[in-house]
């Protein structure tokens, strides 16, 4: 599953159910809330580095399939 809306998607859930909020996302990752929120809701696909730092603010990991040749 590499696809980011995906990837977000599946972060937006966790965040949920372990009582994470957007603004708490935001400030330990330092992105903006409004680019959370976007992400969260597909409005914007997000790369590989802001997947990232969202889900170290959300304490999980994610791994990438990589087809390198």
């Amino acid at each position: 599953m590499n696809d980011p809306r995906k990837i977000a998607a599946r972060l937006a859930e966790i965040a949920k159910e372990r009582g994470i909020s957007q603004k708490q996302i935001s400030e330990t990752s330092n992105i903006r809330e409004t680019t959370i929120s976007r992400i969260f809701t597909g409005k914007f696909a997000a790369n590989s580095a802001y997947l990232c730092r969202i889900a170290d603010a959300v304490g999980v990991r994610i791994m990438f399939d990589c087809d390198c040749g």
